[in-house]
């Protein structure tokens, strides 16, 4: 686990994007499976399944990938919110301030720059997570996720969204602070039920082939 290239100068590593990442079966079988965000924050919430692993970075190996700001697209936003919140209801002592901070100053940013479809993803982001668990055992995710990619197309008014999306903001905001201890619990309680082989066998039809 230590950089032989003096440029990083860091020696230990305890996460890493999956882009080129490999791991043993042996780490699957002690952490589970992945929890199914479709995109986004997958690889984030499962490293901090395994903190107590070590990664191994070879300098000979690298991934070319374009910047975040030049890939920027409305539909992510949803994946953004909804499981940045999930993964804090995970793995953070103490969410529940830091996920109603985060999602006022998202939607604040995104009013100033006039992405008022981005805002109102992040409304059906709040929605969606607040189902808990029973959202991802009954979802369709690879449908969801054209519904979402849909909805980000939609025209919409900016004159009329730039008066009433504050307003929207405020309503999901105290939505948000109302379910959000509640939707923890059953995130924390009930991950297993989305983690487990089982699940990945019934979402991929493993047994039907």
């Amino acid at each position: 686990n230590i950089i032989s290239n003096k440029k990083f100068p860091v020696k230990k590593y305890n996460y890493s994007a999956w882009w080129g990442l490999i791991m043993p079966i042996s780490v699957i079988d002690k952490y589970g499976y992945p929890f199914p965000f479709f995109i986004k924050f997958d690889d984030i919430e499962y490293g901090m399944r395994c903190l107590d692993k070590e990664i191994l970075f070879d300098k000979d190996l690298c991934v070319r990938h374009e910047s975040f700001k030049k890939k920027f697209s409305s539909y992510l936003e949803y994946y953004t919110i909804r499981n940045g919140m999930i993964v804090n209801c995970l793995h953070i002592n103490h969410p529940y301030l830091k996920t109603i901070f985060r999602f006022i100053i998202k939607n604040i940013k995104h009013w100033v720059k006039g992405r008022f479809i981005e805002m109102k993803l992040a409304n059906i982001a709040v929605i969606d997570f607040s189902k808990g668990i029973d959202f991802f055992l009954n979802v369709d995710i690879e449908e969801n996720n054209k519904k979402i990619i849909s909805i980000s197309k939609t025209k919409i008014n900016k004159f009329v969204n730039i008066f009433t999306r504050p307003f929207a903001c405020i309503a999901y905001t105290i939505k948000l602070m109302f379910i959000f201890n509640k939707a923890k619990k059953d995130y924390r309680s009930r991950v297993n039920e989305v983690t487990s082989l089982e699940y990945w066998e019934k979402v991929l039809n493993i047994n039907e082939h």
